[in-house]
């Protein structure tokens, strides 16, 4: 808890703790945690090797299961970070082993399972971590995008809808919930979900360009340029969104220069 409140602090604080027990595990664990919350997931990977060296027959009161189990966790979200996605599904196979019961372990293996492509064994993981924690708003969310990349829409919205319900302030499931109801072609209905989540997270460049999208569908066409301007504002490096941008100002030049859409346009008025 200390950890996700002030990083900088619980980094400093484990360094010390680290210095005054040089063979603690818990220590070295929690000090890679700290890292990996600030970001310096190859450091932190250090750590937590040393800490599995250390760790065989630790005792610590209250803890009822190996101390192994939350490094090998904690190690594979580091091993995420970086891309080691093999590599972080064995870490996570590793503490499910010695905690058949660690409900972030099925949900955290299911993120990196989804992002090799193994939709089913995602989940397959997800349904373990709900079953383990049903109020688990995050792990419905991830089922629900991995339900939406095997084609079955409905159900993600289903879950996308019950991770709202646990968690009324996720503003990536109302992302996620508005690019399922596109995939529906409920334009009206994303647009209001990107609405909502931006405005939980006004600064999420993904909600703006995601609505940009939906109201290019629609039409708006000047909403759809604003969209995309605020989110490259936002995300100055994405040249995705910067081509996708001024591909759309291009097409509404020609448009405005063309004699017979002007003609066209004198007719409508």
């Amino acid at each position: 808890h200390a950890i996700s409140l002030d990083p900088d602090y619980a980094l400093w604080y484990y360094d010390q703790a680290v210095f005054v027990h040089p063979r603690d595990a818990l220590a070295y664990r929690n000090r890679g945690f700290a890292k990996v919350c600030k970001g310096d997931s190859f450091s932190a990977i250090t750590d937590f090797d040393f800490a599995i060296l250390l760790a065989e027959g630790y005792e610590s009161q209250g803890m009822t299961y190996p101390l192994e189990a939350t490094i090998f966790s904690s190690r594979g979200v580091a091993k995420i970070n970086l891309g080691d996605i093999l590599g972080a599904i064995a870490d996570y196979d590793y503490a499910i082993a010695l905690n058949p019961d660690d409900d972030a372990a099925y949900h955290n293996r299911g993120i990196a399972k989804l992002r090799r492509g193994d939709i089913p064994g995602a989940i397959a993981d997800f349904n373990q971590a709900i079953a383990h924690d049903p109020d688990n708003a995050a792990a419905y969310s991830d089922r629900g995008v991995a339900k939406r990349q095997r084609g079955g829409i409905p159900g993600a919205i289903a879950d996308y809808d019950h991770a709202i319900a646990l968690n009324p302030n996720a503003a990536a499931a109302y992302i996620s919930r508005g690019n399922a109801k596109g995939d529906q072609d409920d334009i009206p209905g994303a647009i209001a979900d990107y609405d909502h989540a931006i405005a939980l997270n006004p600064d999420d460049a993904l909600a703006y360009y995601n609505r940009g999208i939906a109201k290019r569908r629609r039409g708006d066409i000047p909403g759809a340029i604003a969209d995309y301007d605020h989110a490259i504002a936002l995300d100055p490096e994405n040249h995705e969104l910067i081509a996708r941008r001024d591909n759309i100002r291009r097409q509404m030049n020609r448009s405005s220069s063309n004699p017979l859409s002007r003609l066209f346009g004198l007719f409508k008025r």
